[in-house]
């Protein structure tokens, strides 16, 4: 989250050095859209995988995170290549943008491997409550121990 923080502040940077610089419009879109895609990113990845871990949304979640390491090493090797605009700053940025392709690269494959430790049935996020209280009852020491679900009454 915190590549992600530092990565918008460096594309806003770029965006106004581009933009002073009289450098591409295409390029400074690409910086400032890329930025607050990665901040979406983040705070969306978030509250995905803590409320919502379903297979569909672990899965959409996976797909993105794919496509936007994908798109930050093509981002990479635009920005290493360009003259205008400050070097400095065009450096920072696709140095910057290629950490964020290897940490979201990792992330995928993390998360691939480990989905099924992540991903949630509907019918347990929808009777936690009751699971937690009938396998208290029946004396089993965690809900995931006992997997009848037949045995747990509709409370909706």
């Amino acid at each position: 989250l915190i590549f992600l923080v530092i990565f918008f502040v460096i594309s806003i940077i770029e965006m106004v050095n581009l933009k002073a610089a009289n450098g591409s419009r295409a390029l400074m879109f690409a910086s400032m859209v890329t930025g607050i895609i990665h901040m979406i990113l983040g705070i969306l990845g978030t509250f995905v995988l803590k409320r919502f871990p379903t297979s569909f949304s672990v899965g959409f979640f996976l797909g993105v995170l794919v496509v936007l390491a994908n798109q930050n090493m093509i981002l990479t090797g635009i920005f290493f290549g360009y003259d205008y605009g400050n070097l400095q700053t065009n450096r920072i940025f696709a140095n910057l943008g290629f950490c964020l392709f290897l940490v979201l690269a990792f992330f995928s494959v993390m998360l691939f491997h480990f989905k099924t430790e992540i991903v949630v049935a509907p019918i347990d996020t929808k009777h936690h409550a009751a699971r937690t209280k009938a396998a208290s009852l029946a004396g089993t020491s965690s809900p995931g121990e006992s997997t009848n679900y037949s045995r747990y009454e509709d409370t909706a």
